[in-house]
């Protein structure tokens, strides 16, 4: 499950390059790399639980974890589904601001579910996947504070 939960959110990632690559080609390599990113993720922990089955089964068999996980599968469905229905009034910034929203919650799911979790390198794939939530976060941060301020009169307009 924790596999299914980064690549939701690689293809969502995806799909927005995808729809920004000819307006706004600089968001577009931005959403690609965060694509490449999630699919690297869902390798380890396709990875880590190919070798640990026992661990993956006990993981997935605590109730409470997959709770937490299938609400982060939802939240970014109903994303992709707002974004396929509003494509041709989504501003970047909206993209972007979407994109930290789930990285954050992805990272508060991540810090949840190790709390049931004893399995010392579930533990660290966990911790890990935690972390680049968070480095991605700041990462698209970073850009949109890069972006509004390119643009005259944005954060007037907002």
């Amino acid at each position: 499950m924790i596999k299914e939960i980064e690549e939701s959110a690689g293809n969502l990632y995806q799909t927005i390059s995808k729809k920004t690559k000819n307006v706004y080609p600089e968001i577009s390599v931005l959403f690609h790399q965060l694509y490449k990113d999630e699919v690297h993720h869902g390798g380890q922990a396709d990875f880590i639980c190919s070798l640990y089955k026992e661990s993956e089964s006990s993981f997935n068999s605590n109730e409470k974890n997959r709770e937490i996980l299938s609400d982060r599968i939802k939240f970014i469905e109903d994303i992709e589904k707002v974004i396929e229905e509003k494509e041709m009034y989504l501003h970047p910034v909206d993209l972007l601001k979407i994109a930290i929203e789930i990285e954050e919650d992805m990272g508060e799911g991540h810090e949840l579910i190790l709390e049931g979790v004893s399995d010392p390198e579930m533990k660290k794939l966990i911790t890990s996947l935690a972390l680049e939530d968070k480095v991605h976060a700041k990462r698209i941060y970073d850009f949109l504070e890069a972006y509004e301020n390119d643009i005259p009169g944005l954060e007037d307009a907002e």
